[in-house]
């Protein structure tokens, strides 16, 4: 339906692309709220009762507030204890990972028992540019400690990191602007050398899965293909 709106084949985003679907918040809705619903969940199907959540850290790149902390604003609405640490990690793309990075590392110190992790976006383009049809919200939230239930995580790990314009969103602007081959170049780039550097740490490695955060799904194809070229 889109594609037809915007006047393009309906091929170049459900093969192009392999796009079937947008999401899109209500107009009431934000972060917290979509957030909020991934956290009850969560916590609903780990059967954990909110008193035992030491630490709330929120991944996103949406801002809600200029100076005041979301994730303050989950410890109230999921009345969690008084004594949580609250932390919201800003970044493109990666602060959910950087967020269950920290929740990692001060589980290991024993600074806190168990963790919630929020990871929630609203991410938007200018309607009728090439990046419109890769546009979507959602959110997700898992509860971190140290006898986890169903997955483990390595204490080695892949990363990378660089100063890349591929993507960014102005003060003030509600839409971000994207360059869309050098952003796909640099997305591969960046997802090899990671992958690189993980080899480089625990050596050749199998995996029955491999789960890929993308704006749209043929980039993860891009990426397994190289990585099985490789």
């Amino acid at each position: 339906e889109l594609a037809r709106a915007r006047g393009v084949d309906p091929n170049k985003y459900s093969k192009g692309l392999m796009l079937k679907e947008m999401r899109f918040p209500e107009a009431d809705e934000d972060i917290i709220s979509m957030g909020l619903k991934a956290a009850y969940s969560s916590l609903l199907r780990g059967k954990i009762n909110p008193k035992e959540i030491d630490a709330i850290f929120v991944g996103t790149e949406t801002v809600t507030y200029a100076v005041k902390s979301v994730s303050n604003i989950f410890a109230e609405l999921l009345d969690v204890s008084p004594n949580c640490l609250t932390q919201d990690i800003y970044n493109a793309c990666a602060g959910g990972t950087l967020a269950i990075l920290n929740a990692i590392g001060l589980i290991e110190k024993d600074v806190i028992n168990k963790a919630l992790v929020i990871s929630a976006d609203i991410s938007k383009y200018p309607i009728g540019s090439p990046s419109e049809p890769t546009q979507g919200s959602g959110a997700i939230a898992l509860v971190i400690s140290r006898n986890p239930r169903i997955a483990s995580f390595s204490k080695r790990f892949g990363k990378v990191s660089g100063n890349v314009n591929d993507f960014w969103r102005k003060p003030g602007k509600d839409t971000a602007e994207v360059f869309g081959h050098y952003s796909v170049d640099s997305y591969l780039k960046f997802q090899l050398e990671a992958y690189d550097d993980l080899m480089d740490n625990i050596g050749e490695f199998y995996a029955d899965y491999y789960a890929f955060h993308a704006p749209f799904s043929k980039l993860p194809l891009k990426c397994m293909r190289q990585i099985i070229e490789k």
